[in-house]
């Protein structure tokens, strides 16, 4: 008998549905409650999947309203997409190559959040290990093959927060 615990972690989050009504309000309905586009793009940074729809016909609003909280972020300053980018993303809808561009970006930002969280983790290990030393007693102590192998995962790390800081400055 398959394990039910273990089928529910690696269930699939389930997408919260909002109904956008003519009006250009939204509504949640998991917490039966109309919200604005800054609530959503809260609710997305949190993590969750949303399924935006016209609350009269059902068709899928999700990616013009994605768009709009992009504009919504670009207008308050908050630039994240390069204005060539954009120059290159507008020259592909007229081209052949609008699919071949749409794959190339998601697959992108799917291996950017993969190597982002990698990176998060990889940090957060080594900070551990700072710690850790730093607590350890202050006498010196004849380095083993361990303790070399550790300064050259330590250096690694060092490395991978100063790519990680020189990504970051980019975005903003």
């Amino acid at each position: 008998m398959p394990n039910q615990n273990n089928a529910a972690a690696h269930a699939p989050t389930p997408t919260i549905l909002i109904k956008k009504y003519a009006n250009r309000r939204l509504y949640d309905t998991a917490t039966s409650t109309y919200i604005t586009l800054s609530e959503l793009s809260f609710i997305i940074r949190d993590g969750n999947y949303v399924r935006i729809e016209d609350a009269k016909t059902g068709e899928d609003l999700t990616r013009l309203t994605f768009i709009q909280i992009i504009q919504e972020f670009e207008q308050d300053g908050q630039q994240l997409l390069p204005v060539e980018a954009l120059r290159q993303i507008i020259l592909a809808y007229g081209s052949g190559n609008a699919s071949l561009l749409s794959r190339y970006l998601e697959r992108t930002m799917v291996s950017f959040a993969r190597h982002h969280m990698l990176a998060h983790d990889a940090l957060e290990t080594a900070m551990d290990v700072i710690r850790d030393t730093d607590s350890a007693d202050d006498a010196p102590q004849p380095q083993t093959p361990n303790d070399i192998s550790l300064s050259a995962l330590s250096n690694e790390i060092a490395a991978l927060r100063n790519r990680l800081d020189t990504i970051e400055g980019d975005e903003s």
